[in-house]
């Protein structure tokens, strides 16, 4: 049930944006591993499981770190995401353990400027791989509920 009224939150805010002509819109994507780390395994932690979604629009993201919302304008397609106009709201209180983690990766990957690289692993599943001169570069996968 929190899950639904998480995504239910993302909704109102992402349909604001004219109609978006990438397949990565009107669906709520599930962040299910962060991969920053080589030698940290990607998976996330069991308290931040479920609890960090992202809504793609036609211009922007509408996103929840686990701990706090995420807005930005956007540049949107089907290969590549680009950020822009990145805003954070406050950290909720208990915000500690995995969710604590994985609110400080992801707001360290999606940032003002950031590019990220768009690979559609199936129709349900998308990693979005930060641009950078990185060998192993950092990425974030998601899966549409």
């Amino acid at each position: 049930m929190k899950r639904l009224a998480a995504a239910l939150c993302l909704i109102p805010l992402a349909a604001c944006s004219p109609a978006p002509d990438h397949v990565l819109a009107g669906r709520t994507w599930e962040v299910t591993a962060l991969y920053t780390d080589p030698d940290t395994p990607g998976a996330l932690p069991s308290d931040a499981a479920g609890r960090a979604l992202i809504v793609f629009g036609a211009e922007s993201i509408t996103a929840r770190t686990a701990c706090a919302p995420l807005q930005a304008g956007a540049d949107v397609s089907d290969t590549e995401v680009r950020l822009k106009g990145v805003r954070v709201g406050d950290a909720r209180e208990d915000c500690i353990g995995g969710s604590r983690r994985v609110h400080d990766q992801l707001t360290g990957l999606l940032t003002e400027g950031a590019e990220f690289d768009v690979a559609h692993l199936t129709n349900d599943v998308i990693t979005l791989k930060l641009r950078s001169d990185a060998l192993d570069r950092p990425t974030i996968k998601l899966v549409a509920q």
